[in-house]
């Protein structure tokens, strides 16, 4: 496997000059929190900007407006970085289709993927998102279920957010 420059973010050499430890840069994505952007607005004119996001995250709502980053991100499940209470980074999820859904894994078809360990479940009903479990959705059935991760979509891939509608 080759690492460039910027997948890593520390590393120690010993005294021969080998690494002897080594701290990777995003290499899981479990250093984010994961959550859906219940409002997205962002503007840009002239020479100013402005934006403000609501979401929901570890069953939490809250907002962020700003006005010197924009984004790009709009309605939906998303990945968010935080410093303190401000946002430094925001993105969208791609989507995927469940066709079944245990306590560990999402399935598509003859396709597995693991959930994340903190995967974030949202019910949507009536317009409007609101956190769930997944032992709601395995038990309670009947849902049409589409599964949200970062990255590129592998068998190593895991899955961040479930939503069920």
């Amino acid at each position: 496997m080759y690492l460039s420059s910027s997948n890593v973010r520390w590393y120690l050499k010993d005294e021969n000059g080998k690494i002897s430890k080594l701290v990777l840069n995003d290499a899981t994505g479990d250093c984010y929190k994961y959550g859906v952007l219940t409002y997205a607005s962002e503007k840009s004119a002239d020479m100013s900007i402005s934006s403000s996001y609501k979401y929901i995250v570890d069953g939490e709502s809250g907002s962020y407006s700003s006005n010197n980053i924009l984004f790009g991100a709009s309605w939906g499940p998303a990945l968010f970085e935080f410093n303190g209470k401000d946002i430094v980074k925001l993105r969208n999820l791609t989507s995927l289709s469940l066709t079944s859904l245990t306590s560990q894994c999402g399935y598509n078809g003859g396709a597995k993927y693991a959930l994340a360990d903190n995967v974030a479940v949202f019910i949507y009903k009536d317009g409007s998102s609101s956190p769930g479990s997944i032992t709601t959705l395995i038990n309670s059935g009947g849902y049409t279920l589409k599964a949200y991760y970062d990255g590129t979509l592998s068998s190593a891939t895991r899955l961040r957010v479930v939503v069920a509608s």
